[in-house]
């Protein structure tokens, strides 16, 4: 608790002043009783005194004293300018200023939209989550694995609004491969994760509107958020490192011409031919997950992923490779991340203010144990990472056993140098 001079001054002159404002008074109450043995009050040394309960010469001295010094430090705090107003004071309308998270209730309208993105998301994500094993035939490694049954529990609803809203007809083949391609059923699926999301947030904000509950949504999103990201680009970054994703350009490739390639058989050229380029884009993805794995560079791993991906979904849009969706899917899941120290970066960045350091605490965090946090990370990033490199490693052995005789240098394209100036 912080004090005003004005204060400390009161308090001290009442405080050394008090002993003789007793004396004086008592002193008169026995004078004006007549209990004393000097019926009238006494003048000696320029002081007043009951005659009875007069002090002794000392202790006079010592009053007098102390009144002249706390006549000085009065006159010392009127000269001290008055910082009653900058300096924070503890009591009503005083509010300790401090970087965690306000516990208030947030806005009615923040609520609803944190809770349709959890749910949207969750219905997004989820039932792709064992499509990040390529061992279990995740990413279209086979068509018999457990990931592509999982897949199937969650196909019938996206066929039904296919066919229902989108007025789709036919067999739908490829919707059954539990896949994350470009196919109707996704799109279907997608569409319904909307619909239930907006129902959902809707319903459960207008069940506690008067008493806002869950103050867990935001965590849980973010956490969703990043290990959907996590385990979804460690099977591509892995694929790019390999290299499984782009091999090296094989003969029958080189004999074709420009013009009889495909949109996509011409990036996949283009990737191909570079290895270190596509070592870069691997390098890039793994680095993402490596980043968002971890809480406090979780921004910084958003803010990464945000560029390589919107790199990645335009090169999918302008290119026709049929993985659109799940491209932009995760872009949008960094921009809901960065959005969060939307207004940090941009004092960071833009306003040039100073960001103090921000100590958030978690639900998760303050629940579960430090060492059974890293446990369930090292579970699912590792696992995610053996089994692509064993899927892998097993699908190019296999390519290599193929017959077939590799590329020779007979091309000039594969006889061009990397030359850092050009004559």
């Amino acid at each position: 608790m912080r004090v005003s001079m004005d204060a400390r001054a009161e308090i001290f002159a009442s405080w050394v002043t008090a002993p003789q404002m007793m004396c004086r008074s008592f002193g008169g109450i026995r004078a004006r009783d007549g209990h004393g043995t000097n019926a009238q009050p006494t003048r000696r040394h320029g002081g007043v005194y009951a005659g009875a309960l007069a002090p002794p010469r000392t202790a006079r001295n010592i009053f007098d004293r102390i009144d002249s010094r706390a006549i000085a430090v009065q006159q010392l705090a009127q000269s001290a300018p008055d910082t009653r107003s900058t300096l924070p004071r503890a009591g009503v309308g005083y509010t300790p200023r401090s970087d965690a998270p306000s516990t208030q209730p947030k806005g009615i309208a923040r609520r609803s939209l944190e809770r349709f993105a959890l749910i949207a998301f969750a219905l997004y994500h989820l039932p792709l989550f064992l499509n990040n094993y390529p061992s279990l035939g995740g990413g279209g490694f086979n068509d018999t694995g457990l990931a592509p049954r999982w897949g199937h529990i969650f196909t019938p609803p996206g066929v039904w609004v296919a066919r229902h809203v989108f007025h789709l007809a036919g067999p739908m083949p490829r919707a059954y491969q539990g896949d994350n391609g470009d196919v109707a059923e996704e799109f279907a699926r997608l569409l319904l994760c909307v619909v239930i999301g907006l129902a959902g947030a809707a319903i459960w904000s207008a069940v506690d509107r008067r008493k806002p509950r869950a103050p867990w949504v935001p965590e849980t999103l973010r956490v969703l958020l990043r290990y959907s990201i996590a385990l979804g680009l460690a099977s591509y970054g892995i694929a790019k490192l390999l290299p499984m994703q782009f091999p090296p350009l094989q003969p029958f490739v080189l004999g074709q011409r420009v013009g009889d390639l495909s949109p996509m058989a011409l990036l996949w050229t283009f990737m191909e031919y570079s290895r270190p380029y596509a070592f870069f884009g691997g390098l890039m993805e793994c680095l993402v997950v490596l980043l968002l794995c971890v809480r406090r560079t979780s921004t910084l791993g958003a803010l990464v992923c945000l560029a390589v991906m919107t790199n990645v979904a335009l090169l999918n849009y302008a290119y026709g490779v049929p993985v659109k969706l799940y491209a932009t899917m995760i872009v949008l899941s960094a921009a809901v991340l960065v959005l969060y120290d939307g207004p940090r970066l941009i004092s960071a960045l833009v306003t040039r203010r100073a960001v103090p350091a921000l100590e958030e605490r978690s639900v998760f965090h303050d629940r579960i144990p430090t060492r059974l946090r890293w446990a369930i990370k090292l579970l699912l990033v590792g696992s995610v990472t053996v089994s692509s490199v064993s899927a892998m490693t097993s699908a190019m052995a296999s390519m290599r056993a193929r017959p077939g005789s590799p590329a020779d240098s007979t091309y000039r394209l594969l006889r061009s140098r990397f030359h850092l100036i050009t004559e």
